[in-house]
């Protein structure tokens, strides 16, 4: 839910990583394909090799669009060979995955500088989880990376910068695994504006249809609505209907479990915007900013002031969430 976008200073410090000095070095990944390419015998299989040699940079680099591009090409080259050479194949393409490895702990740069210089503290998948980066003379930690094309069935965008998405262990380890997904299927955080395809709403509804566990066979819906009670879902509004982005939204919403985690945790910290709300209501906020127009120049600008905007969703735990029920219940009177 919280959209990614890679500086120039990132980009050509991952690049560097592969064809800066670590390219005339024979342990580093340029040198060991490039002897993989001279030394395979296989007219196939070198071709394959020397495709990969040939295309590196962008594999490197790449966007989304051109890693996409060369995951098709590569099942394509794949597909007529037999099972020993796919195997083969993939145990020599091991390089990628030894030169993830060393980008963890690399010196010039490395997981904690890409970390550091995308400023992410939040997972961009469920945006209820930080992964922030600690370190000290006494331990640190960071968030993990999780490949949007599994490394074990692409292992030559093991190291490919568009494939690494920060995320929190539940996402990357628990939930999505060793999954296979693919763009047609599931989004990436690298994906352009695909957070305001999604709107997270409240939806008020008798107490057998609530997603979450916490029945109490009662309705209330005054109290509901005033935030007192649990008595709605909470749930992942996008245009089903849509075919290309609607099944992408969809299998992120399952793979990550997003509405059952959101209903099973996240309720109060609704119930508790909504009690906000009505203790700050519109007379008040109009009272405010006009009490502090030395400050804030019209109301919007009091509004931005008080909850985040979708750029600082990456440094704020449930920042779409507050900002979509804020939006949809507390201010709609406020230019979106």
């Amino acid at each position: 839910m919280i959209e990614l976008i890679l500086n120039d200073t990132i980009l050509e410090s991952h690049k560097k990583l592969v064809f800066g000095s670590n390219k005339n070095k024979n342990e580093r990944l340029y040198k060991k394909l490039k002897k993989i390419v001279d030394e395979e015998k296989q007219v196939v299989l070198k071709r394959v090799f020397r495709w990969i040699l040939d295309n590196l940079e962008e594999i490197i680099i790449g966007n989304l669009e051109i890693l996409d591009i060369a995951v098709n090409q590569y099942e394509k080259m794949l597909k007529s060979l037999s099972v020993e050479d796919k195997k083969y194949i993939s145990d020599k393409l091991e390089i990628f995955i030894d030169e993830y490895k060393y980008f963890g702990k690399a010196a010039e740069w490395n997981a904690y500088k890409y970390l550091k210089e995308l400023e992410i503290m939040v997972c961009p998948y469920c945006n209820s989880q930080f992964t922030f980066i600690y370190e000290s003379s006494e331990g640190r930690t960071r968030a993990t990376l999780d490949h949007f094309f599994d490394k074990a069935s692409y292992p030559l965008l093991a190291l490919s910068l568009y494939n690494l998405v920060p995320s929190c262990k539940v996402c990357n380890s628990d939930l999505k695994n060793k999954q296979s997904v693919s763009l047609r299927t599931h989004y990436s955080p690298f994906e352009k504006e695909i957070s305001e395809r999604i709107n997270i709403k409240r939806k008020i509804v008798k107490s057998e249809e609530l997603i979450s566990d916490n029945n109490s066979g009662l309705e209330d819906y005054v109290a509901t609505i005033l935030g007192v009670n649990e008595d709605f879902n909470i749930i992942f509004d996008y245009d089903e209907k849509e075919e290309y982005y609607g099944k992408k939204i969809k299998g992120n919403i399952t793979l990550f479990h997003l509405e059952k985690i959101y209903n099973e945790f996240h309720k109060f910290y609704v119930q508790d915007i909504i009690k906000k709300g009505l203790i700050y209501n519109e007379v008040y906020l109009q009272q405010l900013a006009f009490s502090n127009t030395l400050i804030f120049k019209d109301e919007r600008e009091l509004h931005n002031s008080l909850f985040n905007e979708p750029i600082d969703d990456k440094k704020k735990v449930l920042g779409k969430l507050t900002r979509d029920i804020v939006r949809e219940e507390l201010n709609k009177h406020v230019n979106k």
